[in-house]
């Protein structure tokens, strides 16, 4: 049998809010967490505005660095291991992202070479900080 984390410590832990700004935002979905009056979650869910056009984004007061961090430090802490065992941190779509680094070339570099344009969330646990 599976171990299985609690979700409110999923929460708590800064994942919900990460995946939000990381990856479900910017394709115009929200997940959440719903909780009964005594703390238990009844239900995990995912709103849906892909109708709107730049999707969806937290508001001052909803924005938290602090869960940014825990969840890149829960990363990190696995990650020389991850590299090691399977010569990856973020597992790859297909064998053609494991290509070497250019001499010269920034991890960051690297990334945007391997994946195009697109801006990989977990550039920060390679190393490489979030601009």
């Amino acid at each position: 049998m599976s171990k299985t984390i609690d979700p409110k410590e999923f929460r708590d832990l800064g994942f919900v809010h990460e995946i939000n700004r990381r990856l479900l935002h910017p394709a115009g979905l929200a997940m959440f967490t719903e909780f009964d009056d005594d703390g238990n979650a009844i239900r995990l869910g995912v709103f849906d505005y892909r109708d709107d056009p730049e999707g969806v984004n937290f508001g001052p007061d909803t924005l938290h660095p602090e869960k940014a961090a825990s969840v890149d430090a829960l990363i990190a802490a696995k990650a020389e291991t991850r590299k090691a065992a399977l010569g990856y941190v973020v597992q790859p779509v297909d064998d053609s992202e494991l290509v070497e680094q250019l001499p010269g070339e920034t991890k960051e570099q690297l990334i945007r070479r391997v994946r195009g344009e697109f801006d990989l969330v977990f550039a920060s646990t390679l190393g490489e900080e979030e601009s």
